[in-house]
C-alpha cells in the first residue's frame, strides 16, 4: 500500500532548508496568535482621557448696524450718526460691561464716544440673553477731513481687579462728510 504525503519535497539540502524554514515560520505564527492576557473592558483602560474644557461663555456683539455709513464732522441733521448695537450674553449676568467707539483716518484716531450698557436697571450690568441699544457716534474733529475712515466698536469689561478686557469688537468702513 502506498501512502501519499500532502506536502512532499524532494530530499535535497535546499528542500530540507525550505522545510525547516516552513516549520519555523509556522511555529512563530502560532506563537504570535496566542494571547494569554485577559481582555480589558473599555472602562478599565490604564490611560484616562480627560474631557475637553468648555470655552468661556462671554458676551459678544451679535449685531452692529450704522444708521448711515456717513459720519458728519459738523452734524446739522443731514446725516444720522446713530447706530444700533445688539449684545448677546450666553453666560451668567456680567458686571462692568460698556462699549467704546473709535474713528481712524490714516494715522489719526479719535474717540467716537461710548457708554455703559443699559440692559437692566443698573448701568453696566448685562443679564443673560440679548440686549439692544441705540446710540450715536460723536462727531470727529480736526485733523479729520472728508474722506474714507474706519469705525471700530469694542465691547469692554472692567475686571474686579482693575484691568479692562476687550470681549469683542467690530470694524466697518465709513465716510467722513461735512454737511
Amino acid at each position: 500500500m502506498t501512502t501519499h504525503r500532502l506536502f512532499q519535497l524532494p530530499r535535497t539540502s535546499v528542500a530540507r532548508k525550505s522545510r525547516l524554514a516552513f516549520v519555523a515560520l509556522a511555529t512563530l505564527a502560532a506563537a504570535a496568535c496566542s494571547d494569554t492576557t485577559a481582555p480589558i473592558h473599555p472602562g478599565e483602560a490604564s490611560t484616562a482621557v480627560a474631557p475637553a474644557a468648555k470655552p468661556a461663555r462671554t458676551p459678544y456683539i451679535s449685531d452692529f448696524q450704522l444708521h448711515s455709513i456717513y459720519i458728519d464732522i459738523a452734524p446739522d441733521g443731514t446725516y444720522d450718526n446713530g447706530y444700533e448695537l445688539t449684545v448677546s450674553n450666553p453666560g451668567q449676568k456680567t458686571d462692568g460691561v460698556y462699549f467704546q467707539v473709535d474713528l481712524q483716518q490714516g494715522t489719526n484716531i479719535e474717540d467716537g464716544g461710548g457708554s455703559s450698557l443699559y440692559c437692566s436697571s443698573v448701568a453696566g450690568v448685562l443679564p443673560r440673553g440679548t440686549c439692544r441699544m441705540t446710540w450715536w457716534v460723536s462727531s470727529p474733529t480736526y485733523p479729520f477731513v472728508r474722506g474714507p475712515a474706519r469705525l471700530t466698536i469694542r465691547l469692554l469689561q472692567i475686571q474686579n481687579d482693575g484691568p479692562i478686557v476687550t470681549l469683542d469688537s467690530r470694524t466697518v468702513d465709513v465716510e467722513i462728510v461735512h454737511s
